[in-house]
This record gives C-alpha cells, sequence and structure tokens, in this order.
C-alpha cells in the first residue's frame, strides 16, 4: 500500500474505532469521534490533495476493495454493538 493509501486507510478506519470507544467508554470518545468526522475529515481533504489528483487519473489505490469491505463489515459490528449498549439503558 503507498504511502498515501496508508493514510488514506487510517483517516477511513480510525473513526470506526472512535465510534467503538464512545459506545464502550462514552462521553469524550462521543466527543472525540464528532471533532474527528467533521473537523478533522474536513482540514485532512482540504490539506491533502490526494484524493482529485487519483480520481483524474482515473483510479483509487490498491487497497481500496478490502478497505471498502473492511468498512462495510465495521459498519454490522458497530450496529451490534450501538444495539447492544441502547439495549442496556446506558
Amino acid at each position: 500500500m503507498t504511502k498515501n493509501g496508508g493514510m488514506f486507510a487510517l483517516a477511513t478506519g480510525l473513526p470506526v474505532l472512535l465510534l467503538m470507544a464512545a459506545a464502550l467508554w462514552g462521553a469524550g470518545w462521543s466527543v472525540a469521534a464528532l471533532f474527528y468526522m467533521t473537523v478533522l475529515v474536513f482540514a485532512l481533504d482540504r490539506g491533502a490533495g490526494v484524493a482529485p489528483d487519483r480520481a483524474a487519473r482515473g483510479g483509487a489505490f490498491a487497497g481500496a476493495n478490502g478497505l471498502s469491505v473492511g468498512l462495510a463489515l465495521a459498519h454490522f459490528v458497530l450496529l451490534a454493538l450501538a444495539v447492544a449498549v441502547l439495549s442496556q439503558g446506558r
């Protein structure tokens, strides 16, 4: 995976970890997840300039399919975790 591909994977996968931490430990982790998904991702999109270059060439980085599958599976894990936490009445 290229350096930019690794950065993209990190930027895409970190919210999953933050949302899991928010579901398990609440409070500050919820704020961190919200901050990351709004402010930090916006700043990364503006500052990196990687995505427009790749889109113009018509390609994606080598791990794009694996990242998409992993992110899709992570959504199911987060959904199950959210249902479990909400059903406990926390």
